[in-house]
């Protein structure tokens, strides 16, 4: 890609140790999903192998090809339970010669979101990223790195990293100028700074990177990867926010994602305290919770990281039974004798 000039803009906080294959198997998001889209709208051709031992060559390139089912985008998500991937054809994109990274401070997650809208509005397919974080979660990110500071000068309940990208011809410093001015005069942000270079630009997001790192070291907690329709977004963290505080006392409710398609990183560290396993109990009482509510808004449970096989059993009691039929018969067809990662996704390979 870098010798034609090209980029390949899937962007994950682990693309230091993940696979191309593994992307594919999990339909992987990350923080450029806003422009680019998931794994699978980057996928132009596959090559797998088939549990019954034969290789089907999908590796076309074609990015319009109706021909029948689409068995590729059938592959892409499935977990490795309809095949292993042996050969990936992507989609690449123009590199950006412009990138403009802001980093601002806001009163609320409602705020955010319509900031978003503000920015969609007016910078269109240039938004790139659109990241939310709680401020509870700086001190976690600090814990990787202490030298870490937030660009603001002011304390702020949310932050956001609002980042445009695109190639010559166009005044992105002026047009994120323009769009944080029409916020400010909204009243949306009550701080924010505007990276003066790629470096600062890399500090900014250095904060988001940590604090995921941060949680790893503090040990055990509540992972999620929740996501619903935009408008939604508020009323999610607001409700999840106000149950861990009614329900779980000295539990720490963490809140950042991607909240410009609706994935939100709601986890929940325990008191420092807790003893191992009682942590465990109560973080499963907490999941099951947290899921009740993002089913209660029609929202998922997994908007990027899979179901895999820790959340198999919440995944197929979701499903109707008519679904429970096609995904059985899709798993069949493919795969009759169960071989292929029997106990993800479906909690009863046996009885296929």
């Amino acid at each position: 890609a870098e010798a034609s000039d090209m980029t390949f803009p899937l962007a994950l906080g682990a693309q230091g140790s993940c696979t191309i294959g593994g992307n594919v198997a999990t339909n992987a998001g990350g923080i450029n999903v806003l422009r680019y889209g998931m794994t699978r709208d980057l996928v132009l051709g596959l090559e797998t192998v088939l549990p019954d031992g034969t290789l089907w060559n999908g590796m076309n390139g074609l990015r319009k090809d109706n021909r029948g089912y689409s068995l590729k985008q059938l592959i892409i998500g499935s977990e490795g339970t309809l095949g292993v991937v042996t050969g990936v054809e992507l989609k690449l994109s123009p590199r950006p010669t412009q990138v403009e990274t802001a980093y601002v401070g806001l009163g609320s997650f409602r705020q955010a979101c319509e900031l978003f809208r503000t920015a969609r509005h007016l910078c269109s397919d240039l938004l790139s990223a659109f990241e939310v974080i709680g401020e509870e979660c700086l001190p976690l990110a600090r814990l990787i790195d202490p030298n870490l500071r937030s660009p603001l000068t002011q304390e702020c309940p949310v932050h956001a990293i609002v980042e445009l990208a695109c190639g010559p011809g166009i005044d992105a410093g002026g047009l994120l100028e323009t769009m944080l001015a029409r916020a400010l005069g909204a009243d949306l942000i009550r701080d924010g700074a505007v990276a003066q270079s790629r470096s600062q630009a890399a500090t900014f997001w250095a904060i988001r990177e940590g604090l995921v790192e941060g949680q790893a070291r503090r040990g055990f907690h509540v992972r999620t990867d929740l996501s619903v329709r935009l408008s939604q977004v508020p009323t999610l963290i607001e409700q999840a926010r106000a149950c861990i505080v009614r329900e779980w006392p000295g539990w720490t409710s963490l809140t950042y994602g991607h909240a410009g398609d609706g994935n939100i990183h709601f986890n929940v560290l325990p008191p420092i305290d807790c003893e191992p396993g009682e942590a465990r109990i109560v973080g499963q009482a907490i999941l099951t919770r947290l899921y009740e509510l993002v089913g209660a808004l029609g929202g998922s449970f997994s908007a990027e990281h899979g179901v895999g096989r820790s959340r198999s059993q919440v995944f197929w009691a979701g499903l109707s039974p008519r679904e429970r039929q096609l995904h059985t018969a899709i798993k069949a067809a493919f795969d009759p004798a169960g071989l292929f990662n029997p106990t993800c996704l479906m909690p009863d390979p046996g009885n296929l």
